[in-house]
């Protein structure tokens, strides 16, 4: 039977290190530093924000790095547009536990007794983390206690530190398996603080081996801090085979340091804005990050999702739907940042507009013609990135009362008398017309200097995304939809999508404008010169 059991220890331990040397966040053979993707960003797609860890063989940050020091690729192939910048992470979400011994001999020393020590330090620690920051308290002894669930409630946090009493002995395989039994289902950045005066005691019901092995699985950092009799050799493989720090300090006075560092740790990073190659696909692809210190190069990889900041679904009515009377028209829309508005249209008709879910209204298609419509939901956010949806809908005669019907026999009679004397008339008029005024925009600055842009259609789009505008302006300062020319009779009017980004007309701002020939048009680099054939 000891064969057996020695035979089973040693095929664990051989796991355990095919696991550690082949997990990215473990250190390499001659490897004097670290690089761990925290997290990609992809609200702002095809920007990417990529928040990057450097620390050094100890575990902490390495300062100093610039855009010099990094390259990057996405599937494999070089991205060449990016800036790096070191950061202060305050605003990514944390959610830690801090696992902490409270085995009788966390009660024995000089006064205060070590526990003290630790409860302070851990108050301290959780004073300097930021309002969103969820934290968890875990003791273990003889067994392992939830003694606080995550929350932000920093009152009842330091409530379960001040409930802890030492006794008993060390359940510390067991603290941390249950520790990332709390955190391996969550999103948010993760950690793992454990803290301990000693080594494995008592009825543990994991082995030293399976918690490395839960730890080497998971790869939630576990931030190590040992004092007095521990077992320097494992809360080091915990830590570095999880992606975190050991410290083994002198005694309990120490641990506030212990704790600072980790702050520290979790707060230095450098930020990486990248313009990826990739189109929004709603696929997963790879992004990998390589930095070059003291030349040496050590990467890590990431994947991510690339897709458009704003997707609309019209979920009612159906594509191509006929309908009549009142009609319940509804749009879902999955942003990755604050929706600030949802607008429905009805060819170039606006019917309605939200600012908050749900999306959805009551359309009375009694005031429409009958005919065939193009439904079209548009949802712009809080970066002013905008999705949209569109379908046909057929808004049949309406079935009401026999007199309409009547109405209607009436109509097409007088129609099929009417029609085509006006369209007699209108081609006569047209021929007579021929040789009158046209506008045009001229394209003075911008994408496509000296190009003659036609001003033939009801209503002409100008804006910074080429697939939504007729025209394409350039820019930064130019909104994606920034602003129409619409022809009313013999005016054409110019007008910006929203007051807050203007058009410029002769160096005047202004949201609507009735255009003269020879008006100078600026959005964003772009400047065109609105002229009328004949004038």
């Amino acid at each position: 039977m000891k064969k057996k059991s020695w035979l089973k220890s040693f095929w664990v331990l051989c796991v355990v290190f095919l696991l550690t040397i082949s997990g990215s966040s473990v250190w390499a053979q001659g490897q004097n530093f670290r690089v761990t993707i925290d997290k990609v960003a992809v609200n702002r797609f095809p920007t990417l924000d990529v928040y990057v860890s450097v620390v050094d063989a100890q575990g902490f940050p390495i300062e100093g790095l610039s855009t010099e020091n990094f390259s990057m690729t996405d599937d494999g192939e070089t991205i060449t547009n990016f800036m790096a910048e070191s950061y202060q992470n305050v605003e990514q979400p944390l959610a830690i536990v801090i696992a902490i011994d409270t085995s009788g001999s966390m009660a024995k020393g000089s006064t205060p007794i070590p526990l003290t020590n630790a409860v302070n330090a851990a108050k301290d620690f959780v004073a300097q983390l930021s309002a969103q920051d969820q934290v968890a308290i875990l003791s273990f002894s003889d067994t392992v206690n939830l003694i606080q669930e995550l929350t932000t409630d920093r009152s009842n946090i330091n409530s379960a530190l001040d409930s802890l009493i030492p006794k008993g002995a060390t359940a510390l395989n067991d603290a941390v398996v249950q520790s990332i039994d709390l955190l391996k289902n969550r999103s948010d950045r993760r950690a793992i603080i454990l803290l301990t005066d000693g080594r494995p005691e008592g009825k543990n019901l994991f082995t030293t081996d399976q918690a490395l092995q839960e730890a080497s699985t998971w790869a939630i950092p576990i931030y190590t801090i040992g004092f007095g009799r521990v077992d320097a050799d494992q809360l080091t493989r915990l830590a570095q085979i999880s992606g975190g720090v050991p410290q083994i300090q002198p005694d309990s006075l120490a641990l506030s340091g212990a704790f600072n560092s980790i702050i520290r740790i979790f707060r230095e990073q450098y930020h990486l804005e990248v313009s990826s190659n990739l189109a929004a696909d709603n696929n997963q692809h790879d992004l990998e990050v390589t930095v070059n210190y003291q030349g040496s190069d050590v990467k890590d990889a990431e994947k991510f999702i690339a897709r458009n900041p704003v997707l609309v679904t019209i979920t009612s009515p159906a594509a191509s739907a006929t309908v009549n009377g009142m009609v319940i028209i509804e749009a879902q829309v999955d942003a990755l940042n604050p929706v600030e508005q949802v607008d429905f249209y009805l060819g170039e008709k606006l019917l309605t507009s939200f600012t908050q879910a749900p999306y959805s209204f009551e359309w009375d298609t009694t005031q429409e013609v009958t005919g065939e419509y193009d439904l079209k939901v548009m949802a712009t956010d809080s970066l002013n990135f905008q999705g949209e949806a569109s379908q046909k809908v057929i808004v049949e005669l309406q079935k009401t009362t026999w007199i309409y019907w009547v109405i209607g026999l009436i109509a097409l009679v007088a129609a099929a008398v009417l029609v085509p004397l006006g369209l007699r008339q209108r081609r006569l008029a047209t021929e007579e017309g021929v040789g009158k005024s046209q506008a045009v925009l001229v394209e003075l600055e911008g994408a496509k200097p000296n190009q003659v842009w036609s001003l033939d259609k009801p209503i002409t789009r100008l804006g910074r995304r080429q697939a939504d505008n007729d025209i394409k302006v350039e820019g930064l300062t130019a909104s994606r939809s920034h602003g129409v020319i619409e022809h009313r009779g013999n005016d054409y009017i110019i007008r910006s999508i929203k007051v807050e980004n203007p058009v410029i007309i002769n160096g005047m701002q202004v949201s609507e404008h009735i255009l003269q020939n020879g008006d100078i048009i600026q959005i964003g680099e772009s400047k065109f010169r609105f002229e009328v054939a004949g004038k």
